[in-house]
């Protein structure tokens, strides 16, 4: 192994470790899937399930103050729908997947957002790292690390030996 390639390892192996804690939630973080992996290790078989981009599985605001009350509703998301069906998928096709981002990270988030805001903010910070969603894999830690303007640190998520996710920890 080359001295460049191996510099290249430790560096993203230094900034986008192998495990994650959630238990943080000061942080701000965009959770993205690999559609293939994903869906590989949990038997799921929807057409999304065929994508080779990384999407959104979610989008952790810090947590703090009063959880919001507001219900999720899918004609709230009305506009943003098309956007959310390729870049925010429900690979499981449980029907309830945006319901239940919303519910877990939506509404306990410390900043008050509305059903709306908060599926736009999260598509909105997918924009900003678009640049490395066509990223294979094995070559996302090191484009990922890369976007030092819109992402501090990372971590990836295997099951199975799979790469199936990366949470980027967003500045």
């Amino acid at each position: 192994m080359g001295l460049p390639l191996l510099l290249l390892l430790l560096l993203v192996t230094a900034s986008c470790s192998g495990k994650s804690n959630l238990e943080h939630r000061s942080d701000n973080i965009l959770a993205l899937q690999w559609p293939k992996n994903i869906c590989k290790v949990n038997n799921w078989t929807t057409c999304e399930c065929g994508y080779s981009h990384w999407t959104i599985h979610g989008w952790w605001p810090p947590k703090g103050g009063k959880r919001n009350d507001e219900t999720f509703e899918p004609n709230k998301i009305k506009n943003l729908r098309k956007k959310m069906e390729t870049d925010w998928p429900d690979l499981s096709n449980k029907k309830t997947f945006w319901e239940h981002e919303w519910n877990k990270h939506g509404k306990p988030a410390a900043q008050r957002l509305t059903v709306h805001d908060y599926f736009n903010k999260g598509l909105d910070y997918y924009r900003d790292v678009k640049t490395c969603i066509n990223a294979k894999p094995e070559a996302a830690k090191a484009c990922f690390v890369n976007l030092k303007k819109v992402v501090k640190k990372c971590t990836i998520v295997e099951k199975d030996n799979l790469i199936t996710e990366v949470r980027l920890y967003l500045i």
